[in-house]
């Protein structure tokens, strides 16, 4: 849509500097267009108005106290009292280049809703790319992304941020609380530092927002008494779906609710995500989820270290709601309720997990799991040897031969491709000698999961041509997960054609 608006605008004669601007006259069709770093903050004439870049923007030599667009002006209280961006505005590509903010000598305040926007209620930002940012909001300063302080019922989509972000809480590396908002096909390469809670690497806190297909690379980072930090984002009661975390997540003493991903899942949905960067905290930690209080975790996995004292799982430090179909293969170590995939869990069946990771520690420790209260596990497995351990609060230990047999998933019930008998989500796949992976881990069009794209993949792809995907059935040939086989899927598949693993 944003490259239709562009598209539409080259064939148009627009006067130029028309309001300030290069042309435009602010409508969806003809959109305000910005060329230099004057139009970006004119865009405070018109908050509700339309806007396209038309080249990248440099900011270097400029240096703001508050958000470029939309701004806190009051910074006596921690509330946003200001008019918020309620437009449209579209990257188109394009590129803001060394956005500064410093609110860091501003004492005796709340520096808050820093980034390029500080608030965007009801608008939205799409295909933007901001790099070599560095937002600093010091001491007392909350919700800091680098291309919002707060995403309020609004989209950002297509677009992506690098650079620095530090201050106190609810700091993102895209946007720093995304209420009730969507996050689509973004990502974020920042290093975040926070001194107290709701940190993450894309987002700080999604408050029943929706987090999809995208991911967060960098680190987040802390001293001690921290609380609620991720690798993707801080806390989370919303839905993060088809989304990753490849990010370094450390906290110094008492820092707790910490996780790969998400650290404190508080309700709220995730699913088909994962986690790769080492984890480091106190208590209540995990490759991917610190504390899973309220939520649901499904078809998830978790590949970094994580090392604390007390509830430290490769999965999930302690959770006390749903777990199933997961995995974690990262090492752990900890003293107290220790477990390759959960620490602590509660009052819960885990089902269809496994864990793989070395463990140890000193009390109540386990190859799948640490310990429980009236918890239960169905069709759950440990290596034996992988991890060191042969004991475990729940689960069933194997060694690594049994572990690399696909019998042994099948014949527990595990819904795995070319078999109908435990279902038809063809959730698992497994190469001979390997441990399971989920089918989404696998090259995109290979339809038939033989480890290459080629002439049987398309024909898969013309039988279930616009379809729609029936329920409890996966369509193979869905190559971006949208429930639907179409031109995207053709795209993706044409663009691996005799790609091999």
């Amino acid at each position: 849509m944003c490259y239709l608006r562009l598209s539409i605008l080259a064939s148009l004669i627009i006067p130029a500097f028309v309001f300030g601007f290069a042309g435009g006259d602010g409508t969806e069709s003809s959109p305000y267009q910005i060329s230099t770093p004057d139009h970006l903050e004119a865009v405070n004439s018109d908050l509700s108005a339309n806007y396209i870049l038309i080249n990248d923007i440099d900011l270097t030599g400029r240096t703001y106290q508050r958000a470029v667009i939309a701004p806190d002006l009051d910074y006596s209280n921690i509330y946003f009292s200001d008019s918020p961006f309620s437009g449209s505005f579209c990257g188109a590509g394009y590129k803001i280049l060394n956005l500064n903010v410093d609110a860091a000598g501003v004492t005796g305040n709340y520096p808050s809703f820093l980034g390029l926007f500080g608030k965007i209620d009801g608008g939205e930002v799409l295909d933007l790319g901001m790099e070599n940012a560095d937002i600093d909001g010091g001491e007392d300063s909350s919700h800091i992304g680098l291309i919002c302080g707060v995403n309020f019922e609004s989209e950002i989509k297509g677009s992506y941020a690098s650079g620095y972000i530090s201050g106190q809480e609810y700091l993102g590396g895209l946007c720093g609380t995304n209420d009730s908002g969507t996050i689509e096909n973004c990502y974020a390469a920042v290093e975040v530092s926070g001194s107290n809670w709701r940190l993450g690497g894309l987002c700080g806190y999604n408050d029943s927002g929706i987090i999809a297909n995208s991911h967060a690379e960098g680190s987040v980072s802390g001293d001690s008494d921290l609380m609620h930090v991720g690798g993707l984002c801080g806390m989370n009661s919303g839905t993060i779906e088809h989304c990753y975390a490849a990010v370094s997540v450390s906290c110094g003493a008492n820092s707790s609710y910490v996780g790969g991903l998400c650290g404190h899942h508080w309700k709220g949905t995730i699913e088909n995500c994962w986690a790769s960067g080492s984890v480091l905290a106190e208590e209540y930690l995990g490759g991917l989820c610190g504390y899973n209080e309220s939520g649901t975790i499904r078809k998830c996995f978790a590949a970094g270290s994580v090392s604390g004292d007390q509830n430290v799982g490769g999965l999930c430090g302690f959770t006390q709601s749903i777990v199933e179909n997961c995995y974690a293969a990262g090492s752990v170590s900890g003293e107290q309720n220790v477990g390759g995939l959960c620490g602590f869990f509660k009052e819960i069946c885990l089902t269809n997990c496994y864990s793989t990771g070395s463990v140890s520690g000193d009390w109540e420790v386990g190859g799948l799991c640490g310990d429980d209260y009236q918890g239960t596990t169905s069709s759950c497995f440990w290596d034996t040897e992988s991890s060191g351990m042969d004991s475990s609060a729940g689960g069933a230990g194997l060694t690594t031969a049994q572990m690399q047999t696909l019998s042994t998933f099948t014949d527990a019930g595990w819904d795995y491709v070319n078999e109908d008998n435990n279902g038809k989500m063809d959730l698992w796949y497994q190469h001979a000698g390997e441990y399971p992976n989920f089918y989404w881990e696998y090259l995109p069009g290979d339809c038939n999961y033989d480890g290459y794209v080629g002439q049987n993949d398309i024909l898969i792809m013309a039988e279930q041509w616009l379809q729609a995907q029936p329920a409890q059935t996966r369509l193979e040939a869905d190559s971006n997960f949208d429930d639907y086989v179409d031109i995207l899927d053709y795209a993706i598949l044409t663009e691996n054609w005799f790609t091999a693993e």
